[in-house]
């Protein structure tokens, strides 16, 4: 069966709507001062879909932005990973990713 298939089969658990936005994301980690890329595919109010090279070097907490000289951004905790992407929860200043589900929502 195919993972497309496969998350179209599987039952929605999350209390917020999550909305499609396939943009480019900035991720920096506590040990490393370069942001790397990934790809943001969907987000909700209380976390976001991320695609990135190696989900297993994640460290357990990471800070995304939507622009990459952005040194704020949002902080998130990893809450699952897969081979290619992984699953976070926003913890800390959210509102700069807000604007993003808005514009999502009435696409």
């Amino acid at each position: 069966m195919s993972t497309a298939k496969l998350f179209r089969l599987r039952k929605e658990l999350r209390a917020k709507s999550r909305y499609r936005v396939i943009t480019t994301a900035w991720v920096r980690t506590k040990n490393d001062p370069l942001p790397s890329v990934g790809v943001l595919w969907d987000v909700s109010e209380g976390g976001a879909r991320l695609a990135v090279g190696k989900p297993e070097t994640l460290p357990e907490e990471v800070v995304i932005s939507l622009d990459r000289s952005d040194s704020i951004g949002t902080a998130c905790r990893v809450v699952w990973r897969s081979q290619e992407q992984v699953g976070l929860q926003f913890i800390a200043r959210a509102e700069h990713i807000q604007r993003l589900i808005k514009q999502a929502a009435t696409a």
